[in-house]
Parts: C-alpha cells; structure tokens; sequence
C-alpha cells in the first residue's frame, strides 16, 4: 500500500521502522506524518535510510544525479528530516551517522558495479536489458564516490511520539 496514506487506524503500533524506504518519497513531510498517526502514544519510530550531504562542485551534481536516478532516490538532508520529524509532533529524536559501518556493502556494491556496468550497458544496446537497469548498475559505481565525498550519508533516526 502507498506508505504515506495507509489503511491502518490511528494510533496502531508500537514501533515503526523504515529500512531504506523514505528514499523513494518525494514528500518526506507527508511520510513522516503518516508514521506519526500509525504510532500508539509512546511509540517509536525507527528509520536508517540515506541522506543528502554537501554538494560542492559541478561534478558533484552529476554524480548525485546518476545516483538518484539509478537507485530512483529523492535525497533531503538529515537537518531537514530532522526539522520533518518535529513538525510531524516527534520528540526524543536522535541520530546516528553510521557512513562507517555502511562503508564494506558500500564496497562491494562499488566491486560488482564494475563489472555489471560495462555488462548491462552491452546488454541493454542489444535489447536484452532495460534502461533502468543500466541506471542501476551506473549507481552501484556512483554510490560509492558519493559516501566517500561526503555527499551522501547514512543515518539512523529515532523519535519518539
């Protein structure tokens, strides 16, 4: 079901977590308000998901846009999420930077795009592989640069209602 209007009752569970999934909303706000109303008094919500960090240069900008074009992503930065997270009526909120302990899958998706990027590009001129895939793969590469410059993070957040 679409996460940012669901078909639960106010006030249904006692925790919320969301694993890479605000990503994908272009309306941070309204996903954040509606895991507010799916939150018994005292619930908690619990996200880790990447963010937008700082973009300094033209090359920047191209690289974050092969990014979020490949893994179909609409990065904010954690201030601004954080700033969400109190207008939709959380408190307790904390957050954790955790770039460090993403950095090994961060590899290793870096290693395969190597390969996997040449092979779908080939692919996808003979027909056999979609566009979007090749996207994919592109943003496997990109990924990587990207945390490693600073221009993505990862965090985790946690707020209370």
């Amino acid at each position: 079901m679409d996460y940012l209007r669901t078909t639960f009752d106010n006030n249904s569970f006692d925790v919320v977590w969301a694993l890479e999934s605000a990503c994908h909303s272009v309306n941070k706000a309204a996903f954040l308000k509606e895991m507010y109303r799916l939150l018994k008094k005292g619930g908690r919500f619990i996200l880790a998901d990447g963010f937008q960090g700082r973009i300094k240069t033209a090359q920047d900008v191209q690289l974050m846009r092969d990014f979020n074009n490949g893994f179909a992503t609409s990065l904010i930065s954690a201030e601004k999420f954080k700033l969400y997270m109190k207008e939709a009526g959380f408190k307790k909120i904390v957050s954790l930077n955790m770039r460090k302990e993403i950095t090994p899958t961060s590899k290793i998706m870096y290693h395969l795009g190597l390969w996997g990027y040449p092979l779908a590009r080939g692919l996808e001129g003979f027909r056999l592989l979609s566009p979007i895939m090749t996207k994919n793969s592109l943003a496997c590469l990109e990924q990587y640069k990207a945390f490693r410059k600073g221009l993505v993070e990862y965090i985790v957040f946690y707020g209370e209602k």
